[in-house]
This record gives C-alpha cells, sequence and structure tokens, in this order.
C-alpha cells in the first residue's frame, strides 16, 4: 500500500482504540484515493437486559438497535392467555 494509505490506517487504528468503548469511529475511504467518503461513529451500551446499539452518519443518518441479553427476548414472547 503507499505511505499515505499505511498513515491513514495507523491513524484509523489510533482513534478506535483510544475512545475504550464510547463512541467507535469508523471511515469509508475511496480504495484508489483514499478519500474520505464517510465517518460513523457507533455506540454500545447494556441497559438493564438488554444491548443498545446507535450508529450516526451524516450520509447514511442515524440507526438504533435494542437486543436481549437473555436467552429468550421478553419482547418476543407472546402472552399465554
Amino acid at each position: 500500500a503507499p505511505p499515505r494509505a499505511r498513515r491513514k490506517s495507523r491513524e484509523k487504528r489510533r482513534d478506535v482504540r483510544g475512545l475504550r468503548g464510547h463512541g467507535i469511529p469508523r471511515a469509508d475511504l475511496c480504495k484508489n484515493c483514499h478519500h474520505l467518503i464517510a465517518r460513523h461513529e457507533y455506540t454500545f451500551s447494556v441497559v438493564d437486559d438488554y444491548q443498545e446499539y446507535t450508529m450516526l452518519c451524516l450520509l447514511c443518518g442515524r440507526a438504533e438497535d435494542s437486543v436481549s441479553i437473555l436467552p429468550d427476548d421478553p419482547r418476543q414472547m407472546t402472552p399465554l392467555f
């Protein structure tokens, strides 16, 4: 890889490691010229019995997801009565 690509790769790894679980950035770069196409910011947390995920990007918008940490998700259970 060209020196510029290696430098950007090292900067990206350093950026992610320095945040330690708060917001994790990810950059989408052009394979040919390494131009920054989009930058995504991810967050993860555990709230009660759920893993909460969020993603924010100026190009893609905002997304959220919540996954139960229990074997059976209480939200997916059907009432017996």
